[in-house]
């Protein structure tokens, strides 16, 4: 099993080395800039640079002396009024006027210099525009909190958490809340339509067929690529991009090889073990998977696994499957601080969600069952788990 996600995180890497560009020499960068850099610019600071971006600073007096002389401001001080052509140090992460006007440029240049990227442009009305960024400022994706209805009410610091919350909320009261609106339902809806809202029960008998005596289900296939479309779809919108298609497909694209493979790996462990399980998709957990994207941090899955019975091998097989999830997680996020991509963002953020959610201590999720099985295991993986979700996804 552990070739398996190793398999997974060769590809996904494989997948963000493709897109890696030749750096650009001093003279050719020199000739792109000699347009934009006059004396009447202005160089605008981000306000949490790294030490990367400084060296930006350096580069510049390297090529262009007189640049010492140039008026400096802080990004919250600049005025978009200012006639003076910006060349703006940081990333949209570092510097939050770089976003704001890379909404606004159209014709963009794009430079990968030895430390980092270098962006030029203008926009439609002819102004000049520089950027100077790591590659973590400008490939990392932003979340887009401004957007969320709970900016109106509360801190936009406090909306991941918000959002966190509400999610778990959510989920632990679904039981209860399903019971009431099923019969509310039931007195109205017909038979047919009863079938399709009913609690969930385990099938022996399906459609597919058998691969070296591993089930394969069609049925359960639908509800996997459905699950993780939902949660491309979600996960895409709590976050910022120019353009919102293109990080939809890579979000999609890393969601079902993700799922695929853990829903592979348990497959292939339940034939091991002589157990049998089914993924289902969850209604109700799509609904909370939205609205908690809306919201702005995703936090729930829209499917769950349906065991045969509740059995020491079950909750064996899904703690391992989380713990080796959440380990993947760990690696993407150390690629990602050397190789930053949206692939790797998107494939730490579904693997740690997958992870922390599998094992929350309450039904749908198996971590009901671990948490049977074996206390000491639950709180020596869950916690630490819950831990770094909290301080990657929510804290920073």
């Amino acid at each position: 099993m552990k070739i398996i996600y190793l398999s997974l995180i060769t590809l996904l890497l494989f997948s963000n080395i493709c897109f890696a560009a030749d750096f650009a020499s001093v003279d050719d960068v020199k000739l792109d800039l000699d347009e934009f850099i006059e004396v009447d610019c202005i160089l605008v600071f981000g306000h949490d640079l790294s030490k990367v971006e400084r060296t930006s600073l350096k580069f510049l007096d390297t090529i262009y002396p007189d640049i010492a002389t140039v008026e400096s401001i802080n990004a919250t001080d600049y005025n978009i009024s200012i006639n003076k052509i910006p060349i703006l140090i940081g990333g949209p992460n570092q510097n939050e006027l770089t976003q704001e006007i890379l909404d606004k440029m159209v014709n963009i240049t794009e430079r990968e210099l030895s430390f980092g990227i270098l962006l030029f442009g203008t926009d439609n009305e002819g102004k000049k525009y520089v950027i100077f960024s790591d590659k973590a400022g400008l490939e990392n994706v932003k979340k887009n909190l401004e957007r969320s209805p709970l900016a109106k009410i509360i801190p936009i610091k406090f909306i991941p958490a918000a959002a966190t919350g509400i999610g778990i909320s959510l989920m632990w009261l679904w039981k209860f809340l399903f019971k009431f609106f099923y019969r509310a339902f039931r007195l109205t809806a017909s038979s047919k339509i009863m079938r399709y809202v009913k609690k969930k029960k385990f099938k022996n008998e399906y459609k597919g067929f058998k691969f070296k005596g591993v089930r394969i289900k069609y049925r359960e296939w639908f509800s996997i690529l459905g699950a993780a479309a939902i949660f491309a779809l979600a996960s895409a919108y709590s976050f910022y991009s120019k353009d919102f298609k293109t990080l939809v497909y890579v979000s999609f694209f890393v969601n079902c090889i993700i799922y695929a493979i853990r829903h592979i790996t348990r497959l292939v462990m339940d034939k091991r073990y002589s157990h049998h399980t089914e993924y289902v998709f969850w209604i109700w957990g799509g609904l909370i998977t939205i609205i908690s994207g809306w919201l702005g941090n995703t936090f729930c899955l829209a499917g769950y696994t349906l065991s045969e019975s509740e059995t020491k091998k079950g909750a064996k097989i899904s703690y391992n499957i989380n713990l080796w999830s959440f380990l993947a997680s760990i690696i993407f996020l150390i690629i990602n601080f050397v190789f930053p991509s949206k692939f790797m963002q998107m494939a730490v953020i579904l693997c740690m969600s997958l992870a922390v959610i599998q094992m929350m201590p309450f039904k749908p999720f198996s971590g009901k069952n671990i948490y049977k099985w074996n206390l000491k295991k639950w709180y020596f993986t869950a916690i630490p788990m819950f831990m770094v979700y909290f301080l990657v996804s929510i804290w920073v």
